[in-house]
């Protein structure tokens, strides 16, 4: 092989090497942003569900008051 050819491969192989580490990077981000996409929606889904379960506590929270409110006013009768 000449010099001029071997430069040629080295090249070549320096190119593929440089586009298969492009590719690779792409499908590494793609990959990120999917799986922060996925937290998001995680994210997302635990917050709901705390706000419905703070709902569901503060309606218990009034109604064992009521309760409560209920029990002293037939013991005091």
């Amino acid at each position: 092989m000449s010099r001029l050819e071997d430069a040629e491969k080295r090249l070549h192989d320096a190119i593929s090497r440089l586009d298969r580490a492009v590719a690779t990077r792409s499908d590494s981000e793609q990959d990120q942003v999917a799986v922060i996409d996925d937290l998001k929606s995680q994210v997302e889904q635990a917050e709901s569900e705390r706000d419905d379960m703070e709902k569901r506590m503060n309606t218990a929270a009034l109604r064992v008051g009521e309760t409560i409110e209920r029990l002293r006013g037939a013991l005091n009768e």
